[in-house]
C-alpha cells in the first residue's frame, strides 16, 4: 500500500479507499473476498488494485520464465490456475492472493479480458541479471469499446 497510495493520490487526486491486506491466500479465501467485493461494489464505479511483485532473486532468465507463467494466468483471467501455479512453485508472487482476488472481482464486475500493459524486472533497470525481482501491470477490460474495469 505504501507504494500504491502515493501514485493513486497523484493520479486521482482526492478519493476514499478501503485497504485490504491478505494473510490467508487460499482459494476459498480469495473466492470469498472477491465475492464480498463484488457485492459491496454493486453498480458503483470503483478502482480495484491487486498488488504484488512477481519472482524474487532468481537469475534473469529463470525469473522471466517464472513470471511469464504468472502473467499468462493473469492475462487469461485464470485466477484458479494462478493459485495452483503458485502452490506448485512454477511461479512466484508474494501477493498472489490479492492478484487472484483482483481477477475474480474483475470477472464478477463484468470484465471479459485482460491486457498486459508492461512487464519488467529489476535487472532491466539495474543491469544486474544475477538476482532480479519481477513486476508487471495488467488492466481488466469489459470489452474493446469500454474503458478498463478498475483493477
Amino acid at each position: 500500500m505504501e507504494i500504491q497510495l502515493p501514485f493513486l493520490q497523484a493520479a486521482l487526486g482526492g478519493f476514499s479507499f478501503v485497504p485490504l491486506v491478505m494473510g490467508d491466500q487460499s482459494r476459498d479465501t480469495c473466492e470469498e473476498l472477491a465475492g464480498t467485493i463484488v457485492r459491496a461494489v454493486g453498480t458503483r464505479k470503483v478502482l480495484i488494485v491487486g498488488s504484488s511483485d512477481l519472482s524474487h532473486y532468481h537469475a534473469y532468465e529463470k525469473a522471466v520464465v517464472m513470471d511469464r507463467r504468472a502473467l499468462d494466468h493473469l492475462v487469461r483471467m485464470d485466477a484458479v490456475g494462478l493459485l495452483k501455479a503458485l502452490e506448485d512453485g512454477s511461479c512466484e508472487a508474494c501477493g498472489g492472493g490479492p492478484a487472484a482476488v483482483a481477477v475474480m472481482a474483475a470477472r464478477g464486475l463484468g470484465a471479459e479480458r485482460a491486457e498486459l500493459l508492461r512487464y519488467a524486472n529489476s535487472g532491466d533497470v539495474t543491469g544486474d541479471l544475477s538476482s532480479v525481482v519481477g513486476y508487471a501491470s495488467i488492466t481488466f477490460l469489459r470489452d474493446s469499446k469500454k474503458n478498463s474495469l478498475d483493477k
